[in-house]
């Protein structure tokens, strides 16, 4: 507000700016946040899989030689 020195107001100025574009582009931003987390999350549960199911094959094959080894011992196969 715009007074003068008896304080009797003189005038208002207001001001505004659209933001339109402005929350477009923010909720754009959100939007592909989320679809990147989701990414994120899945090749996680993925790597989880592989390295899991990796480590399971390397656990079955110190098995395998184990048993080749006790069965070489025993007789019963080839060293």
């Amino acid at each position: 507000m715009y007074r003068d020195t008896l304080g009797t107001v003189l005038g208002v100025f207001a001001a505004a700016r659209d933001v339109t574009a402005q929350k477009r582009a923010e909720a754009e931003i959100a939007e592909q946040r989320s679809r990147e987390l989701e990414r994120l999350a899945e090749l996680e549960r993925f790597q989880r899989l592989t390295v899991g199911r990796e480590l399971k094959m390397i656990e079955l094959k110190k098995e395998i030689a184990e048993l080749s080894h006790l069965l070489a011992q025993d007789g019963r196969g080839s060293p």
